[in-house]
């Protein structure tokens, strides 16, 4: 699909949110939206050979104006049924500058650079200042970010972490991560969420789901 797909999938993403949200306030409060970016926002051109004449626009197109632009629309939309949003963020492997084996800084992505500009066209002085008693957004350095809902911890990582599989989704390679997480990452966390795989998929680990 191209940029203008993505658009109007993500604004109608926004439109659902809001009928949900509209029915479920007519027995609860709800005031506060938290938004998970996972990943894979930007198309990179050297991650496997051809990839650069398969996307519609190079990794600068993408990562400085499409995507922060998009993202920002969406959040914008967000913002007049929300009083406040949360936004959490973490790296994919296709927003990489090139292949795990050729080195570059694992800061060096350019999901990361899309995250960033749309944090400054959301909040900075030249953007929205007034925006920022209403919208958090976290850029974490690591390879996961944490928040918590009520008492509810979250978990978010892209996925690519996660290895094996059959039939398109690694069941052992999770259960073998997210044991290893429980003990290794400090935030404690109830509930992990990753894509990557492109499928969609929920089990429970012990006290835990995925």
């Amino acid at each position: 699909y191209d940029v203008a797909t993505a658009d109007s999938r993500l604004m109608l993403l926004a439109e659902k949110v809001r009928t949900i949200v509209e029915m479920r306030r007519t027995a609860a409060k709800v005031d506060e939206l938290v938004l998970i970016l996972g990943g894979d926002m930007i198309e990179g051109e050297n991650i496997f050979p051809g990839q650069q004449f398969e996307i519609q626009g190079g990794v600068f197109d993408q990562s400085v104006k499409h995507a922060p632009e998009i993202l920002t629309r969406m959040t914008l939309r967000l913002l007049e049924f929300f009083p406040k949003i949360r936004i959490f963020s973490v790296c994919g492997n296709h927003g990489r500058a090139a292949p795990r084996s050729q080195g570059s800084h694992p800061r060096t992505n350019w999901d990361r650079v899309c995250y960033e500009v749309t944090k400054l066209m959301l909040m900075s002085e030249a953007g929205r200042p007034d925006l920022r008693d209403r919208v958090t957004f976290d850029i974490p350095e690591s390879f996961y970010a944490h928040t918590n809902i009520f008492d509810w911890g979250l978990l978010v990582v892209h996925g690519d972490q996660i290895r094996g599989g059959f039939g398109g989704f690694p069941w052992y390679g999770t259960g073998k991560k997210a044991w290893g997480w429980q003990d290794s990452i400090p935030e404690p966390w109830d509930y992990l969420y990753f894509g990557h795989f492109h499928q969609h998929a929920c089990a429970v680990l012990n006290h835990r789901t995925f």
